[in-house]
């Protein structure tokens, strides 16, 4: 009986180590910056959409501050509303994101991403609560 006790609660111990693996911020951080090339949006480890340009579209608004990326029926997209611009790697900037793929449209208010990575005029920002990464371009 105790050897199947201590099994049991060596397989659930077990179990919940490896859910927090999978789902572990900084694990889902970095793979976001290695595995993302373009404009996207990634949810917990989910790639939502990646900007393809011979079916997609990409808006910046400096005046509103806000970032859009959509494929050309916008079944599909990201729009970003932030308190400001990207400043530079670490920097932090709020807002509020929405985001619609096929079966469900859904909205985030009161974000906080930092920039994780800067490449030219994009800026890889993620949310370490809500693990939502999202690649923007500041096109001019």
């Amino acid at each position: 009986m105790k050897n199947h006790l201590l099994y049991i609660v060596c397989a659930a111990v077990s179990a919940c180590v490896m859910l927090q693996s999978c789902n572990d911020p900084a694990k889902l951080r970095r793979e976001f910056e290695m595995n993302t090339g373009g404009e996207s949006l990634v949810v917990e480890g989910r790639a939502v959409l990646y900007f393809e340009e011979y079916r997609c579209q990409s808006r910046y608004s400096p005046d509103r501050v806000e970032f859009c990326v959509g494929d050309d029926l916008m079944n599909t997209y990201y729009i970003l509303d932030a308190d400001k611009t990207p400043a530079g790697l670490g920097s932090r900037i709020r807002g509020n994101l929405s985001w619609a793929t096929d079966t469900q449209v859904k909205s985030r208010r009161g974000l906080e991403f930092e920039v994780v990575k800067v490449e030219g005029d994009k800026f890889w920002l993620w949310c370490r609560k809500a693990r939502i990464g999202l690649v923007v371009r500041e096109l001019h």
